[in-house]
Parts: C-alpha cells; structure tokens; sequence
C-alpha cells in the first residue's frame, strides 16, 4: 500500500469494541488484585504459554509486535493470531467465572 499516495489510502481503523473488548480493558486495568482482575489472573494462568506470554509482552510490557517478534523469534503475523486467541480465550474463560 506504500506504493499509492497518502490521499488516496483509505484509513480502515474499527473504532467499535470488538468482542474481545472486555479482556482489553482489564488487561488495562493493570494488576490490582480485586475484584476481576483476580478471575482475569486467574484465567490468565489457564492459558497455554504460546498465547499468553505474547500477550503479556503486548499490554503488560509495552512491546510492539516487531520488539515481540525478535524477542520470540517469531513471526509478527503469528504473534497478531496469537494475541487474538489468547484475548478471546481469556473473556471466554471469564464470562465462565462470572
């Protein structure tokens, strides 16, 4: 897309919640340990290490998905699908506890 001059790309950006909305949102709560931040650890610690340690990296540590990639020796598009399950997995697993 690089190729096409500025005027003519279109920004594509969802501003709506997505239906993982929830897990982000206490992801960025950060790690008080009240309330659902307890069943959002707790649910954290369910998941398998190949989600859960991308995504902690993303919104614990701060890390763009290349400083991920490097870390990990992974793909970007592969930690992308990785975070994605891993935030869906989470809200499953706390609407469960709900």
């Amino acid at each position: 897309f690089t190729d096409f001059p500025e005027e003519q790309v279109i920004d594509l950006k969802d501003d709506n919640p997505g239906p993982d909305a929830d897990a982000e949102a206490t992801l960025d709560a950060g790690s008080d340990m009240e309330g659902p931040s307890v069943q959002f650890w707790e649910a954290l610690t369910r998941i398998n290490d190949t989600y859960s340690v991308p995504l902690l990296m993303k919104y614990r540590d701060g890390l763009s998905y290349e400083e991920i990639s490097r870390n990990l020796n992974v793909p970007v598009g592969a930690l992308k699908v990785r975070v994605h399950r891993a935030r869906k997995e989470l809200k499953t697993m706390m609407e469960e506890m709900l």
